[in-house]
């Protein structure tokens, strides 16, 4: 121990000079701390200290750890010009759309129909097949007809189902996500819901759905309908309506596991802004039905036609109860409807969406394919 307290060791002179004195165990203490702390300098490296350099790159967020790279393999978007994913709609013998609510399904199940017959195929599948993960529910989709559709389109209203697709499709089959801002979304889905129960009785067949209460409505008009703003929030915001569209985004089927999924099982996969629906409908158009070229299918069935609704709300633009229509009452609550409603509550992996959306919404043609590579 006395070669250690030498004048001629390592130890910074100031401690040694602590231990020689007769301090005390408070003070002995300190000095071991000032000993141990003078070790840690000597064994920095030279530019600890190095002073921080800004920098003008723009740099894209990462993917959060553990769902975009596992098991050796990660994801990444690439974005697809026209030419390149007419070369991946060519190269498929299948290709299976998919969407949820208000994200152009109706019209690319129309155009699936029409495709279908005009390739050759005699009989009609029922929409939202695809929800069906059992085979017993395909209502004999392997005997139905010895061609098998080249195109099928499929609203997806559950995870569970979402991921049996993602997991199945042969590599020979092109699987398209079709999605649509949740914001916007959520405001046409509410407009489309409350819409449709003004219209039943309304002279309008095939609308079947009933208001969530007797007296929602505090007036029908033929085709206007009034609701007052505390039925439309408490009411038609509430558990009925968001067991319809209102509540079936892409919250509900782009989770953890969706992108785990993704990577575990490398299906052929692109995901596409839904305002691109006219350009995918040209492209399979030129493989598979041909006669369908420049014509496209627009289908939107909660457009502003005869049917209105009014929201009467409890403080108009001059303090007073006012009348308004449900589209300008939904753009005025936008930014707010979204999260007061808990429409993220149950997602999860929402980072690895908002970061699918910068790709998508960056890309010129509104396409991206989710391709896995080595990490």
């Amino acid at each position: 121990m006395s070669h250690l307290l030498s004048p001629n060791n390592n130890f910074p002179h100031f401690a040694n000079t602590i231990i020689h004195r007769n301090l005390g165990i408070p003070k002995l203490l300190l000095g071991i701390a000032i000993i141990v702390y003078s070790l840690a300098l000597v064994r920095l490296p030279s530019d600890s200290f190095a002073p921080i350099v800004k920098s003008d790159a723009k740099l894209k967020a990462p993917a959060p750890n553990g769902h975009h790279t596992i098991n050796g393999v990660k994801m990444q978007y690439q974005c697809l010009s026209q030419p390149s994913l007419r070369d991946l709609i060519t190269s498929t013998d299948q290709v299976i759309l998919t969407m949820p609510a208000k994200a152009a399904g109706t019209t690319m199940h129309n155009f699936a129909k029409q495709c279908n017959k005009d390739s050759g195929l005699t009989v009609d599948y029922i929409d939202n097949l695809l929800n069906f993960k059992d085979l017993d529910h395909f209502d004999g989709i392997l005997s139905k007809s010895f061609q098998m559709p080249p195109v099928l389109s499929s609203h997806m209203y559950t995870l569970d189902n979402f991921l049996y697709l993602i997991k199945n499709v042969p590599r020979s089959t092109l699987l398209i996500y079709i999605h649509r801002e949740e914001t916007a979304r959520l405001q046409s889905a509410v407009n489309e819901v409350v819409t449709n129960w003004c219209r039943r009785g309304n002279g309008y067949p095939g609308v079947y759905l009933e208001p969530p209460t007797k007296d929602f409505f505090d007036k029908e008009d033929g085709s206007v309908c009034h609701v007052s703003e505390e039925n439309l929030i408490n009411d038609g915001l509430g558990e009925k309506g968001m067991e319809l569209e209102i509540g079936l985004g892409a919250t509900k089927l782009l989770h953890c596991e969706t992108y785990n999924s993704i990577l575990e099982y490398a299906p052929n996969m692109v995901f596409m802004d839904y305002k691109q629906a006219n350009e995918l409908q040209e492209l399979i158009s030129e493989k598979y039905c041909p006669d369908l070229e420049g014509d496209p299918i627009a289908s939107n069935v909660g457009a502003e036609k005869e049917t209105q609704t009014l929201v009467k709300v409890q403080s108009g633009a001059a303090g007073k109860p006012d009348l308004v229509l449900l589209r300008d009452w939904l753009k005025a609550k936008q930014n707010t409807l979204e999260w007061s409603l808990g429409m993220n509550s149950k997602a999860s992996c929402t980072a690895n969406t908002r970061i699918m959306e910068d790709n998508l919404f960056e890309c010129e043609h509104g396409f991206v394919r989710a391709s896995v590579v080595e990490s």
